[in-house]
């Protein structure tokens, strides 16, 4: 009992507010496995014809995991033998919770885009997709000490405090749009750009009896995918967010080798600009791959010889579709 933080109740609402209103939202290492997340336009822009993903974070776990992150999307190909595009739509669910669930985040995305061929080959296309989102935020007291409760034997939890009564929730509903130039320069090559806004709507949320607008968020993104051999390729992306008063990029690749038509190794890191090195490792087999990352973090997060690192799992499968001719689609 001794070891447990003394929290008070508006430091917790200051923080919820300040993360919500003026920092990034939340944001995975393996942002290619959840292409939902960075662009709509992604939707339905895959080889094959469903798409399941999910990536689960735990983020600076020497802290007593204050926080953790799951996203999980599902995805389908409409009409692919009548149309010469790729429509597609999915639906996404986010939950992130922090210091013990006191402060959680729950999202729920309907999305949907097409992606237009400009040429008679459809060595050249043009992407566009929209997103809707239920957001619901909670601060949950029940998860916290408060200093009321501190007594000579310690805190005892069963002790009511005036700032139990104070739980909250806001909820609100936000709109995502998003652009991707996809090019097919060679049997060997591809490559894309990308970008996309995030709360384009500016949706009013309440909290503590405050109101306030969610800022938008920002994002550009740029890579391709390169053959060197039949059985070796190489991954590059890079993404950069911005929303508010705060930015983020992150650029590096993978490598893929081929073991058998149907299972691959891959092998990559990327790097987040003045905070962590991302090594990653990867299987793939039968459409299913499997990944883990490990931040390795420095710059302004190494606080008193501390790293605050942070892994990652993800998991994604998409069955393929044997009548549609490949284009050698990257990751994002």
């Amino acid at each position: 009992m001794r070891n447990r933080k003394r929290i008070s109740f508006l430091f917790i609402a200051t923080i919820f507010i300040v993360n919500h209103v003026t920092a990034q939202q939340y944001h995975f290492s393996q942002y290619f496995s959840s292409p939902l997340s960075i662009n709509p336009a992604l939707t339905g822009y895959y080889d094959g014809t469903i798409r399941a993903t999910s990536v689960y974070r735990n983020q600076w776990s020497q802290d007593g995991n204050p926080f953790n992150t799951v996203a999980a999307s599902a995805e389908t190909r409409l009409f692919q033998q009548k149309i010469d595009g790729k429509l597609g739509i999915g639906l996404m669910f986010n939950s992130d919770k922090s210091n013990g669930d006191a402060l959680s985040t729950n999202i729920g995305t309907f999305s949907a885009a097409y992606n237009l061929p400009l040429d008679a080959d459809g060595n050249i296309e043009l992407g566009g997709g929209l997103q809707a989102d239920f957001t619901q935020q909670k601060l949950n007291p029940f998860s916290l000490t408060f200093e009321s409760q501190f007594s000579s034997n310690g805190f005892n939890t069963s002790i009511n405090t005036p700032e139990m009564s104070k739980a909250y929730t806001t909820s609100y509903l936000s709109v995502n749009a998003g652009l991707m130039l996809n090019l097919h320069t060679s049997d060997a090559a591809s490559l894309y750009i990308g970008a996309a806004i995030y709360n384009a709507n500016r949706p009013k949320a309440n909290f503590l009896d405050m109101g306030y607008n969610v800022p938008t968020r920002l994002n550009f993104q740029l890579g391709g995918r390169f053959d060197f051999s039949e059985s070796s390729h190489l991954q590059l992306s890079s993404l950069y967010s911005f929303q508010q008063q705060a930015s983020e990029i992150v650029f590096g690749g993978i490598g893929i080798f081929d073991i058998s038509e149907d299972k691959s190794f891959q092998l990559g890191t990327w790097y987040r600009v003045n905070d962590a090195i991302i090594p990653y490792i990867g299987i793939g087999f039968s459409g299913v791959t499997a990944g883990i990352s490990y931040d390795v973090s420095g710059g302004s997060l190494k606080t008193v010889g501390v790293l605050k690192n942070s892994t990652e799992f993800s998991l994604r499968f998409t069955r393929e579709d044997m009548t549609e001719r490949k284009k050698k689609i990257p990751w994002y």
